[in-house]
């Protein structure tokens, strides 16, 4: 217990660390793969000014051997002379001689790549020093579409280079990208080579998730013995990357691939957390990226889930996302059988009660108040139902309240309807909504729960959480970037929801810590 608390913890300020370093923005991309840095195509797009330039005068050796001491000490300082200008060419000009901060030991000589920022009086970034290769590189790069199959298909040639500098360079390309557009790519993939990566344990998680979403879309039936001999092993390197292993595994093999997953990660009570995490959002993907299993057959395992209490918080969300009513009973049950080892699932068992629109969840909620009457009170402070999507396109369902994760769209173009709740007083101003907004939340402009076009779409990633994203005129999908600080955001739910739940992670970890002490 004290491992899936320690976890939990990790993941909630993973999640929030990865929100402040984004800059509060939302984005979509590869659903199991996390971007290490920005891409040399994003660095030129974002600079002012790029270049290659040469070292014509080296940093200042210090004069002395012994570290100098103090803040006012003035970093080392190197001359570069631009040789191609990248961008920015009304700005500098080829034999431009510039000051840069180096820390590195290059011989004067050496070319560098350089941006810069702020003009008139232009800021050089820290340079970076350049092979042949990585020139070419750029040059080509500079030179492609901005998206499409087209693109993926230079930087394919790049995955797993000699090249370190080049190799990472082309992962983050892929990793920004969306599954649609890694779908796109499957004519141009080279499908034994993607399988040797997979099949290499020896190949960094990140990466390799990457590979198991390519061999996911480029895979044959003949691939799946190595997936499941993988899914089988005891051995830890065999499942790194586990959540788009599972994934790539029911893409190639169906629904029959489910009973193998259910038996090993989701029945199987002594797989551990991180594993069964990992089938988790693994189904979760495959309910809304995929046609592959049918929406019924992801459900039935998500309820074998509810048979462990401890984990069942992690597919309550989804049950109401997909308007499982069928197991509410269960739910109310598990919320009255709760007991310090699994109290966290009452939390997910209230809002999924909030987002049900049938007449028995208001009398539960009612009931269940009356046994904690705190946790009602923590649901409808900390996840509000209202449109928390106003004026992103589409409208989005309540559901994803039930955990304060970012709400998704409804592929099906089903509906939610509103309901009613005992701390709501302000209405809807939608008419016919039937729904009313808690004490405190905005007053939105079109309902939370209002059906989804058939054209909304979204992707879940276990590494940087899930993403909204809604239809463009065209019916096709698109990112929307949306200020978390926004009332109007459902990212500002998700934090200020993320907070509390990472505040109780904090104060449960010291329970157990001293528990174990003592």
């Amino acid at each position: 217990m004290l491992k899936r608390t320690l976890v939990a913890s990790l993941v909630g300020f993973g999640t929030l660390a990865m929100l402040l370093a984004g800059g509060f923005q939302i984005a979509h991309s590869c659903p199991f793969c996390t971007t290490i840095s920005l891409t040399f195509s994003e660095e030129i797009d974002a600079a002012t000014v790029a270049v290659f330039a040469k070292m014509v005068e080296a940093p200042a050796k210090p004069k002395t051997e012994e570290p100098a001491s103090g803040l006012d000490v003035a970093p080392p300082v190197c001359k570069l002379q631009v040789l191609k200008v990248l961008k920015g060419g009304d700005l500098i000009s080829p034999g431009k001689v510039f000051e840069a901060v180096y820390f590195g030991d290059a011989p004067v000589g050496s070319e560098f790549f350089v941006k810069a920022i702020d003009p008139p009086k232009l800021l050089w970034s820290s340079p970076t020093l350049l092979t042949d290769r990585v020139k070419k590189y750029l040059l080509a790069a500079m030179k492609l579409p901005k998206e499409g199959p087209d693109r993926l298909a230079f930087f394919q040639g790049y995955l797993e280079d000699k090249e370190e500098m080049l190799n990472r360079d082309a992962y983050d390309e892929f990793a920004k990208v969306p599954y649609s557009g890694i779908r796109d790519l499957k004519e141009k993939m080279d499908h034994d080579k993607v399988l040797g990566w997979v099949t290499n344990p020896e190949i960094p998680a990140s990466r390799r998730r990457l590979y198991f979403t390519m061999l996911s879309v480029c895979g044959t039936k003949q691939d799946v013995p190595a997936l499941e001999a993988m899914l089988r092993s005891p051995e830890r390197k065999q499942k790194t990357g586990l959540d788009a292993l599972i994934s790539c595994y029911l893409m190639l093999r169906g629904p029959e691939g489910m009973s193998l997953v259910e038996d090993l990660f989701i029945k199987n009570k002594k797989a551990e957390y991180v594993d069964t995490y990992a089938a988790v959002m693994a189904l979760r993907f495959q309910g809304q990226e995929s046609t592959q299993l049918p929406k019924e057959r992801i459900l039935e395992a998500f309820r074998l889930m509810l048979d462990r209490p401890d984990l069942a918080d992690l597919v309550i969300p989804d049950l109401a996302r997909w308007q499982d009513w069928s197991v509410m009973d269960r739910l109310v049950e598990l919320f009255k059988k709760a007991d310090d080892s699994t109290n966290w699932i009452r939390m997910p068992v209230v809002n999924f009660l909030r987002a049900c629109p049938e007449p028995k969840a208001k009398a539960y909620l009612k009931e269940l108040a009356a046994i904690d009457p705190e946790t009602i009170k923590r649901a409808a402070m900390f996840f509000p139902l209202g449109d928390a999507a106003a004026g992103m396109g589409t409208a989005v369902p309540a559901a994803a309240a039930t955990s304060g994760r970012p709400a998704k769209p409804l592929t099906d173009g089903s509906a939610v309807k509103g309901v009613k709740t005992e701390n709501s007083k302000a209405k809807d101003s939608t008419p016919g909504s039937g729904q009313t907004a808690p004490v405190g939340a905005p007053k939105l402009k079109s309902s939370y729960y209002a059906p989804v076009p058939a054209a909304a779409n979204s992707q879940a990633s276990a590494n940087s959480g899930d993403r909204v994203r809604v239809a463009d005129a065209g019916g096709a999908s698109a990112p929307a970037p949306h200020s978390v600080l926004s009332p109007d955001s459902p990212w500002f739910y998700v934090l200020t929801g993320g907070l509390a739940v990472m505040l109780v992670m904090i104060r449960r970890t010291t329970h157990y810590w001293a528990a174990a002490r003592s």
